[in-house]
């Protein structure tokens, strides 16, 4: 047979191996070949994906961010990449958080990666409120949960009424309202006497005319 010559050599261990070749003629003559170092590497590995959840008090005024950590389960050499979106629960874009979407990319070697999503700050009492980040795509990976839950935390307390002067008086009169937890902007205020809406003229935190 003319050389060259060829052989299939599957299903091996990664590691380093040291070959020779034997060749046998028609009258039972035999020659080797040199040795021969051959690597064999370990197959890509296929990393999954998964986010974590992320919470933010909201402050009351400006922003915060709420960080959401994204993770491979192993490093690889290759490139990866998974798109994100946020989606409303409670929380409604807009108004209490800013919504983002885009395509995160992790480099060869790489395990975290973080996304921002910016939290608006307010003066207002309310429950907590939350939205979501969704994964989807994704690129050299698999997903192994593709949802994450933003927690807003509300750090505002809700108003206290310490006095009210006078206690009694005429329609139009100004009343002064004292206490705490009050918001500067007097028509953030909601004030009813008797189930009537009063005008607030003026306000602090712990003032209302």
């Amino acid at each position: 047979t003319a050389s060259p010559f060829a052989s299939a050599w599957s299903n091996v261990p990664a590691g380093s191996y040291t070959l020779t070749a034997v060749a046998t003629d028609n009258d039972g003559g035999t020659a080797t070949s040199g040795a021969v170092t051959i690597s064999v590497a370990a197959p890509p590995v296929t990393p999954a994906i998964s986010i974590s959840d992320a919470t933010a008090s909201e402050g009351n005024s400006g922003s915060v961010t709420a960080a959401f950590t994204v993770s491979l389960s192993a490093a690889t050499s290759q490139t990866v990449s998974v798109n994100y979106a946020t989606a409303d629960a409670t929380a409604n874009a807009g108004s209490d958080y800013e919504a983002a979407s885009g395509t995160l990319t992790f480099n060869p070697g790489q395990t975290t990666r973080t996304i921002s999503v910016s939290v608006t700050g307010d003066t207002v009492a309310e429950s907590d409120e939350t939205f979501v980040v969704n994964l989807s795509s994704p690129a050299q990976a698999t997903l192994q949960n593709n949802q994450a839950t933003g927690t807003i935390l509300d750090d505002d307390s809700a108003p206290v009424i310490a006095s009210v002067t006078p206690a009694a008086g005429v329609v139009g009169a100004s009343v002064a309202i004292l206490g705490s937890h009050f918001n500067p902007v007097p028509a953030n205020n909601v004030v009813r006497f008797g189930g009537a809406k009063a005008t607030v003229t003026a306000a602090t935190p712990t003032q209302l005319t």
